[in-house]
């Protein structure tokens, strides 16, 4: 699912502007996991530090973002991966590039909807 999404993030990013699409499709698919695990890994914060440590709150939550991009352009750097990607799904219809364009659009909204309901509750 990770590459799925990774394959046609890049593949829209591309169509729309060719020039640092990989870094592009990164950034995109480390902000929708951020989104969705960013409201539990504050939760859990917020039950270790006092309310009063809130700029130490939001520096740990910016550096768990900037690791959840790290992580993502580590593990997309290597050339054999992409090719691997790229070999998994370079065979799709049109239809069913549109269908993944479409699912990875709705996640990246759902997952901006999601962190709003998510900080919400907390």
């Amino acid at each position: 699912m990770y590459s799925y999404l990774y394959y046609h993030l890049y593949e829209l990013v591309s169509t729309i502007r060719r020039f640092n699409a990989r870094e592009s499709a990164i950034i995109y698919l480390s902000a929708i996991v951020s989104f969705l695990t960013i409201p539990f890994v504050g939760f859990l914060l917020s039950t270790v530090l006092p309310s009063k440590y809130n700029l130490i709150f939001i520096i740990l939550l910016g550096g768990y973002s900037f690791l959840v991009f790290y992580i993502n352009k580590k593990y997309f750097e290597k050339e054999s991966r992409l090719k691997g990607i790229y070999s998994k799904f370079k065979n799709q219809s049109t239809l069913q590039r549109k269908i993944g364009y479409v699912v990875v659009v709705l996640t990246f909204f759902l997952s901006l909807v999601l962190f709003f309901i998510f900080l919400s509750l907390f």
